[in-house]
């Protein structure tokens, strides 16, 4: 009875990992041959926000989880979430198995993760975004999206302007969070250091293309040429906007670092976090022991993010001068000379110290 009762526990807890899947992807990823390690290999378990298959922040992350396993021959499990709840429940499953790293991909269930966290000394969990310091085993990597949003924000204005078009240029994110509000500043601040004006507008979640194409086309169609899509899924609708008017209109990515170009023929630029560097680097750390607890930023002066250029026909329209101003933007960002706005307090504070002077 007691070998019964510990079989159908196991395959309870099987069961409820993919409970919030709906597809077959969502199953264990195992690496590539391991022969060189001594120990055995990590199990990491992947709570995606939302699904796989996003061109987006979504893919950067099993990106990144794919790598190390490959290298590695760690198992990497993922599991698609669509409802808050499954989050939280999903990464306690993980932990309920042993295993060893629970990637979680949604800031807002940080609260959640900071208080199921303790309750699992040996198993480290790794949060993208969240603001919670001081718990050993819970790693809070904010993949600063300011910085390089005030890149794009820049570039869109001189672009445009470059093209005739004017200085007003476009913003559209997608479920409104910290995260992407730090995006909305970083562009404003940045479209205006460059003596521009920005359209914002959400879409009210990252999957809803449709309704990202319906704001990019009223946009456009209010005299911008140049939209920055910050929506994951939802941002698609932006290129596809783009797409559909052609010639006078661009969009603007928000990929990893080798950019989302196969997405959209009219994609300009993009602004390149690397999500997929951030978790890999996360995953040799663990397997070294040496990933610590705590709050951390990384940006475009750490080196993870920056603003990618299409390297195709497209992007020969873009003049030399302008690269060499972005060059110079970058500089000041590293150097602190520049700091991107990331709340409205900031960016209040930012408009009357800098573009008012």
């Amino acid at each position: 009875m007691k070998k019964l009762l510990s079989l159908l526990l196991v395959v309870v807890l099987s069961l409820s990992l993919v409970a919030c899947g709906q597809n077959t992807e969502n199953e264990a990823v195992e690496g590539g041959d391991a022969e060189t390690s001594k120990e055995e290999p990590l199990k990491i378990g992947y709570v995606v926000a939302g699904q796989l298959g996003d061109k987006s922040t979504n893919d950067n992350f099993m990106e990144g989880l794919q790598r190390y396993a490959d290298e590695t021959g760690a198992v990497v499990t993922p599991v698609e979430c669509a409802e808050l709840a499954d989050h939280e429940a999903n990464a306690r499953n993980f932990a309920e198995q042993g295993y060893d790293l629970v990637v979680v991909g949604l800031y807002s269930v940080s609260d959640a993760i900071a208080e199921l966290a303790p309750q699992y000394p040996d198993t480290m969990f790794w949060v993208n975004g969240g603001m919670i310091d001081g718990i050993e085993n819970l790693h809070c990597c904010n993949l600063q999206s300011a910085d390089v949003n005030f890149l794009v924000g820049a570039f869109s204005v001189y672009m445009s302007e470059e093209l005739g078009y004017g200085n007003k240029v476009g913003w559209v994110g997608g479920q409104r969070n910290p995260f992407l509000e730090q995006g909305q500043y970083g562009f404003t601040a940045g479209a205006e250091y460059a003596g521009g004006e920005s359209v914002i507008a959400y879409v009210g979640n990252f999957t809803d293309s449709a309704k990202g194409k319906e704001i990019a086309m009223q946009m456009y169609d209010n005299g911008v040429h140049m939209i920055q899509g910050w929506a994951g899924g939802a941002g698609h609708g932006v290129h596809q906007a783009a797409d559909a008017l052609g010639g006078d209109y661009f969009s603007s990515g928000g990929g990893n670092l080798q950019g989302q170009f196969d997405l959209a023929k009219q994609m300009l630029t993009c602004a390149g976090v690397g999500e997929g560097e951030a978790v890999y680097g996360a995953c040799k750390d663990m397997e070294k022991g040496e990933l610590k607890g705590g709050l951390y930023a990384y940006g475009v002066k750490e080196g993870v993010n920056d603003i990618v250029y299409n390297p195709g026909e497209l992007g020969e329209i873009i003049p030399q001068e302008i690269k060499e101003k972005m060059d110079d933007i970058r500089e000041k960002i590293v150097s602190g000379e520049i700091v991107p706005p990331q709340t409205e307090e900031m960016y209040k504070e930012f408009v009357k110290d800098v573009i008012d002077k």
